[in-house]
C-alpha cells in the first residue's frame, strides 16, 4: 500500500497567541481517533524546520 505525505504550511503571524479552540482540538483528537482505528492514518509526527532536520525538505 502507497504512503503519502501531507504537508500543511502555517502563516505564522496569524496563528492566534492562546493557540487553537478546545473545540478545535476536540475535533481534530476524535477525526485522528476514528481515521487510524480504520487504518488510514499511520503517523500524526510532524517535521523540524529544514536547520533542525536537514533530512526533511
Amino acid at each position: 500500500m502507497p504512503r503519502y505525505l501531507s504537508l500543511v504550511r502555517i502563516d505564522e503571524s496569524t496563528i492566534p497567541a492562546e493557540g487553537p479552540s478546545p473545540e478545535l482540538m476536540q475535533r481534530m483528537g476524535e477525526l485522528i481517533e476514528e481515521i487510524t482505528k480504520a487504518g488510514v492514518m499511520l503517523d500524526t509526527a510532524g517535521c523540524s524546520r529544514r536547520r533542525r532536520a536537514p533530512g526533511c525538505t
